[in-house]
């Protein structure tokens, strides 16, 4: 799946994090484990886009230090 949107936020501690989003409708969010992140837990082996096919907003957020967040 190469459709999920990047998103960006700035923490009050000011580390950046970021989310994946994909799809539309009532909002499921999707947190990944130790050691991983949303693109390996839930957008490279399809998961997101099943869920986002049935109608929901999937939003699958980068942990501090894990995928695209910040490691300060």
């Amino acid at each position: 799946m190469t459709d999920a949107a990047i998103h960006r936020w700035s923490s009050s501690d000011g580390v950046e994090l970021a989310w994946h989003e994909t799809g539309e409708g009532s909002p499921v969010i999707l947190l990944h484990g130790l050691f991983s992140d949303a693109q390996v837990n839930w957008i490279k082996f399809g998961h997101a886009q099943r869920i986002a096919a049935e109608g929901f907003r999937v939003i699958m957020p980068d942990q501090r230090v894990h995928g695209l967040s910040g490691k300060p």
